[in-house]
């Protein structure tokens, strides 16, 4: 069994899966420059006995236009499988465009594409009632970010020489308002911005300015910064200020709450009410003992972010470094979980691939 993988974002835990188990694969952008879209190569709509493994965004770009969809219709009738691989955050995209899908799974054998999508369905979603197009739910009863978070690029913690009291890097958006809310806040209080590394912009600007872009990474990962804490910044800030994804009506721990935990970090949160107690459910510790974290229980965002940076100041107040080193233990012990986590993660992924792998070979031959 041939195996190719497309090049692009979201695929490392099943590249690494593949380097780690030593199988054999290509990679292949599948760009085609002449058309400037992606489609397939002639030579692999001819293979027979392949397993294609694309992104959920390259799928997207497959479907869309009629000649690289018929050319993907032509690889699965030829005794290939496909696979859409789809763990980064992005269900909603692999469904949203379903008449693409629908009209596929008129025109490829049973179990010739399947999708991989990191959530799950409802029960009453259009996707069930697919006839050859499989899906197979990628294991998420673990937190987002443990699931994305990468490598640490010259890990090493020091933070005995910290410059600052704090860093803060968020970028703007319309569907953020909680992000407003910090910045306005935060702004407002004389002085406080200078206390601290700090970035609001737009993502694009974060990562084009070198302090905010990870610029310590390796060449190879510059394109998905986001789930690489920037070193240079964590080893020279004595805790930070994370506005997570939500701020309402759902618990989202992403890899902006897994990189101050990895990275021995202590942490204040802008996101949903009782967060940190949900936190603690997963296992995890707060900084309770030591500060004030009624912050958690407010209604309101505004006054959520009003009372954490109540919290701040007095932790400035009283020495930022004596505040990190009071939370010693929680760091460690927090540090360590998500080590246990990432691990119980890898390991059931790795029977899941495993199981999934087997399977298409067994198939394909």
């Amino acid at each position: 069994m041939k195996i190719i993988v497309s090049q692009s974002e979201g695929m490392d835990i099943l590249t690494s899966y593949l380097d780690f188990n030593q199988i054999d694969y290509t990679l292949d952008d599948l760009w085609d420059n002449d058309t400037n879209t992606y489609s397939l190569p002639p030579i692999l709509t001819q293979d027979d006995s392949a397993l294609l493994i694309v992104s959920n965004n390259v799928f997207r770009e497959l479907c869309t236009w009629d000649s690289s969809r018929s050319g993907l219709v032509k690889f699965c009738n030829n005794r290939n499988k496909l696979w859409v691989w789809n763990d980064i955050d992005n269900l909603p995209n692999m469904i949203i465009d379903f008449a693409i899908i629908s009209n596929l799974d008129l025109c490829v054998p049973p179990g010739s594409v399947n999708l991989f999508p990191d959530g799950s369905l409802t029960i009453n979603h259009p996707a069930n009632n697919l006839n050859n197009i499989y899906i197979h739910e990628l294991p998420t009863n673990f937190p987002l970010g443990l699931a994305i978070l990468g490598r640490i690029y010259k890990a090493k913690v020091d933070k005995h020489d910290c410059s600052k009291d704090y860093m803060l890097t968020t970028s703007k958006k319309r569907s953020r308002p909680h992000r407003n809310v910090l910045w306005k806040q935060l702004s407002d209080i004389p002085g406080l911005l200078d206390r601290g590394h700090v970035s609001y912009t737009t993502k694009s600007q974060v990562y084009n300015t070198p302090s905010w872009a990870g610029h310590q990474l390796p060449h190879s990962i510059q394109g998905i910064s986001d789930f690489h804490p920037s070193m240079d910044l964590y080893t020279d800030s004595w805790l930070e200020i994370v506005p997570e994804t939500l701020y309402h009506s759902g618990y989202f721990i992403t890899e902006k709450t897994i990189k101050p935990m990895v990275t021995k970090t202590p942490f204040l949160l802008v996101t949903t009410r009782y967060q940190l107690e949900y936190m603690k459910q997963l296992g995890f510790q707060t900084f309770s003992s030591i500060i004030n974290e009624s912050y958690d229980n407010e209604p309101r965002i505004e006054d959520r972010v009003k009372l954490m940076l109540v919290q701040l100041q007095d932790i400035i107040k009283n020495g930022t470094q004596a505040f990190y080193n009071e939370c010693t233990s929680i760091l460690e012990h927090n540090q360590n979980k998500v080590f246990e986590y990432k691990g119980r993660y890898l390991y059931t992924m790795d029977l899941f691939l495993t199981q999934h792998f087997e399977l298409a070979e067994k198939e394909l031959g």
